[in-house]
């Protein structure tokens, strides 16, 4: 230390220990050039094990990527008088010259660098001197090896340089220390620094450090325009801190904060000038908070930057919550791009970003039979930005299910039997107010020609498949429907024409019933597990003309092939309407039993948890940079509070479905593990899945009013992210490059839909064109939107009178066919829940049939987008004509009904929510 201090002390040192002398030779330089001429040397020798566990020894350096020479080499004069440190005489550059032509070069472009690395086998006889930094190893024999490109982009603020300095203890497995004998050892040093550096990190420095950069920068002035969410509890009392991140530079900490004002209230904008050192170009900022005060959290609609000076003002979306002073997040500008397109400073915050996210975001794999999701137990598990202020959901399931009868409703008993239909239509009108009751809903319910209507365009369209052959286990004969077969044909030539479909329940049986509070025949549950059979007539209307209750059972023969008689079982006729009408009332009553448990846990609950890992990927995998992010985030931000709701309040024990379903929570999962066994992604895309269940022929089947409004909303939604995608790629080679939107759709597979065996659910390995890309994208918001609306707008049209769709059936039904007159409207009222689990069901429709385009929180109709992610212009005129087109087919929409007894209304543009309702 002593021969650092003068010269004539470092001339002594040097001639004491020549090993110093020529060390001092290789490493100084006399005025460089710039920094970028120069290589960095590490100052110690490390430890280093490799896989094959041989003792090796390490060095590193750090040299200009481009090789091109160095400045500033000593001659031969200045080798002669090395310990002569003082400036020359002709030298008037100010000190700082090297800082000042760093900073100016890494404005124009970044710096690059080579991390290079020298490896050296241990041997016996090899001597301790190998360990002294100074002493150069032969490059023939240690030859100098590429171990990674290393760019700088930013010049950083003196105090967060200093908080870049590590403990030198702190190493992979793979490098170490050596372990000096001796304090003379070379090795002695960086040892005692590894040792004494955690008691010195506590320690208060004496000097603060200096949040200024390391020279004197140029001030610019900033004017920041801060929006500030609308919904309650979105202002915050605690003290704001931002740092601007430019292209070369960025800002120190600058508390946002005027006196005397109360700056950050909900709804609020405030406008702050601030001055800073010029950053450039500012393309991303830091904001975090102090988590003080009574209202510590913070969520902030959008950030406007101006720089005053030249003139600039850019839009930073931010649509998030700020809670923890230890977390802050980092904002990008609005424009959307690919990490592709960024420059260095960006592509460093991109990974930052998916670094955080998916140590937030994690996958849960712990339901066998079901899709993967994110690894939260209950609602204040989620992170922040995908919590909700109120799960109205959650509480209107629980009313439903606490409640039962609604208050303005009184019975004698509330647990008596239905004893007249007058009853349950005036439960109807009251809970609902008479003024909202369908007409259909009360008189024409029975008739053949609504029940078919209700399938194709109420609460449950999606149920039906065209039959192109008679099942062999539904052994209808022709001559028993051959009245209901007007065109003279056969069930064959009916079936080759596209006018038969089938609806299919068999896999409801065997389910797991729950136990009833009272062991009487009264209590009892008689679920089935039908198939019905459905033919367009010639009046083109939609009806129901066989149904038989259960499976029929098949003989397995000795080739392997199972053989199913080619008649009804003496016990399990096939119902039709040549029947008595109330016996042919109470088989569609239980096949619409039926397809209600496959319509709230399959259509709805499945489907809805299907979107989950479309979720957790898209936040562990694209950055709020990425077009796909911004185009899926509005859809899928609440689908976790969504999933958590439905798994506690709809699927799992002690949800509505245990007072008004006959299965219990473990027979409702197992009917969902049935159906997502065979689960293929391509069934969520809209115009596939008509397709491969035979009903997109509007000839053969008119009237399907879902299908065609399905598929104008379908085609606005696929152009809109079409158009979208088309703006930042320019070729399938861009999309094949993206690794972001790779990682997404293998992780969704992979990690999401297929985590717990290799089942194929029908999602490609990787995204291999533009227009792949637009389907799946497109598949999730249509779910998450008109699929969504189309499977739940109904429910309390359809399920609140409760002999048009019973959730249960407390009689079973008979085995054989009784004698014409011998069923009467009595038994009908029998097969009937109680009352106060009708009056659950209605409750459950009400809430269900709730899509919340008008609450505040989630507000807004697909197409209109609170949250601005979008800023580019290009961007915004292509959501205009997405508006434009909804507009459009609203337009068609309402035209078409004009003419109907009963207008089609469920799919309307205004009435589809963006998103699930929680």
């Amino acid at each position: 230390m002593k021969a650092q201090r003068t010269n004539p002390a470092l001339k002594d040192f040097c001639f004491e220990h020549p090993i110093i002398y020529y060390g001092l030779v290789d490493s100084l330089r006399r005025a460089p050039e710039s920094y970028t001429d120069l290589r960095y040397y590490g100052h110690h020798v490390f430890r280093f094990r490799a896989k094959d566990d041989k003792e090796r020894f390490v060095k590193f350096r750090l040299v200009p990527a481009d090789g091109h020479p160095e400045s500033g080499l000593l001659d031969f004069d200045d080798q002669r008088i090395v310990w002569r440190r003082e400036r020359l005489p002709d030298e008037f550059r100010p000190q700082t010259y090297l800082r000042t032509e760093f900073a100016e070069r890494l404005k124009k472009k970044p710096i690059n660098y080579t991390l290079q690395l020298q490896l050296h086998e241990w041997e016996e006889n090899d001597p301790y001197e190998i360990f002294n930094p100074v002493r150069v190893w032969d490059p023939d024999t240690h030859p100098w090896i590429d171990l990674a490109h290393v760019q700088i982009t930013t010049l950083l603020p003196q105090d967060i340089t200093e908080r870049m300095i590590f403990n030198l203890g702190t190493q992979p497995e793979s490098l170490g220390l050596v372990e000096p004998k001796s304090i003379y050892d070379h090795s002695s040093v960086p040892y005692l620094k590894a040792k004494v550096n955690p008691f010195m990190s506590k320690l208060q420095p004496i000097n603060p450090p200096n949040p200024e950069p390391p020279l004197k920068l140029e001030r610019h002035k900033y004017t920041l325009e801060i929006h500030t969410g609308r919904t309650k509890g979105s202002g915050t009392d605690s003290t704001i801190t931002v740092i601007l991140i430019g292209a070369w530079a960025r800002t120190p900490p600058i508390k946002l904060d005027q006196a005397f004002m109360n700056n950050f209230e909900a709804g609020h904008v405030d406008i702050l000038d601030i001055e800073a050192v010029d950053v450039g170009e500012v393309q991303a900022m830091t904001l975090s908070t102090d988590s003080f005060g009574v209202k510590s959290d913070w969520y902030v609609d959008s950030i406007f930057v101006v720089d005053r000076q030249r003139g600039r003002r850019q839009e930073f979306p931010v649509y998030r919550w700020i809670t923890d002073r230890t977390d802050s997040i980092t904002l990008r500008s609005g424009r959307a791009s690919l990490m592709a397109h960024d420059t260095p400073v960006l592509r460093g915050l991109r990974e930052l970003e998916l670094e955080k996210r998916r140590e937030r975001y994690q996958w849960a794999h712990d339901q066998k039979g079901f899709p993967a999701h994110l690894a939260a137990k209950t609602l204040n598990d989620l992170p922040r930005d995908n919590k909700v202020a109120q799960s109205l959901k959650a509480r209107d399931l629980r009313n439903a299910s606490k409640n039962g009868i609604p208050l303005r409703v009184k019975f004698n008993s509330a647990f008596r039997r239905w004893e007249k239909f007058d009853d349950c239509e005036n439960l109807c009108k009251v809970a609902l107010g008479e003024e909202n009751v369908r007409e259909f809903a009360t008189d024409i319910w029975r008739t053949d020609f609504e029940f078919g209507r209700q399938i194709l365009n109420e609460c449950h369209p999606s149920t039906i498949t065209r039959c192109r052959m008679i099942p062999p286990n539904f052994p209808v004969q022709d001559d028993t429907l051959r009245p209901q077969l007007e065109r003279g044909m056969n069930l064959k030539q009916e079936a080759t024409s596209g006018r038969l479909y089938m609806m299919d329940c068999s896999l409801l049986d065997g389910l797991s019933l729950r136990k009833p509070e009272h062991q009487d025949e009264e209590n009892e549950f008689h679920p089935t597990a039908p198939m019905a059979l459905f033919y367009v007539n010639g009046k083109k209307e939609f009806v129901p003309i066989a149904i038989q209750l259960y499976p029929q059972v098949g003989r397995l023969m000795p080739s392997g092939r199972i053989m199913f008689d080619d008649k009804p079982g003496p016990e399990n006729p096939i119902w039709t309407p040549m029947d008595s009408d109330f016996d042919w009332i109470l088989a569609k009553m239980y096949l619409r039993s039926a397809d209600a448990q496959i319509h709230q846990l399959v259509s709805n609950s499945l489907t809805q948890l299907v979107m989950e890992p479309f979720a957790v990927s898209t936040y562990r995998n694209l950055s709020a940079a990425h077009p796909v992010y911004k185009l899926l985030v509005p859809h899928v931000r609440k689908v976790f509070a969504h999933s958590l709701v439905v798994k506690e309040h709809v699927i799992g024990e002690g949800s509505i479905l245990d007072d008004i379903s006959p299965y219990d929570a473990d027979g409702r999962k197992e009917l969902i593990k049935r159906y997502y066994a065979n689960f293929k992604f391509k069934m969520l895309n809209f115009p596939t899945m008509l397709a491969e269940k035979g009903l997109d022929d509007k000839e053969a089947l008119p009237g399907y009013y879902y299908r065609d409004d399905g598929l104008m909303i379908w085609e606005a939604i696929s152009k809109y992210v079409g158009d979208i995608l088309k703006l930042f790629y320019d070729d399938t080679v861009a999309l094949r490059d993206d690794l972001e939107i790779q990682n997404w759709i293998r992780d969704v597979k992979q990690q999401g839909l297929q985590w717990e065996d290799e089942s194929d659910k029908g999602l490609p390995d990787g995204v291999r064109t533009i227009r792949e890309l637009a389907d799946i994208v497109t598949s999730v918001i249509f779910t998450c939107s008109a699929h969504y609306a189309g499977h739940n707008a109904a429910q309390q049209d359809v399920y609140s009178l409760v002999p048009n769709s019973p959730m249960n059936m407390r009689r079973a039904p008979p085995k054989r066919k009784p004698r014409k007159g011998e069923t009467e409207m009595e038994d009908i009222m029998e097969a009937l829940p109680d009352r106060q689990a009708s009056c659950k069901q209605l409750n459950m429709a009400i809430a269900l049939s709730n899509l919340g385009i008008e609450e505040e929180e989630d507000g807004g109709c697909l197409g209109h987008f609170s949250d601005r992610y979008f800023t580019e212009d290009r961007a915004q005129v292509i959501l205009g004509e997405f508006q434009q087109n909804l507009q459009q087919i609203g337009e068609t929409i309402r035209r078409r009904n004009e003419a109907l007894d009963v207008p089609y209304t469920h799919l309307l543009p205004e009435k589809l929510p963006k998103a699930f309702r929680v």
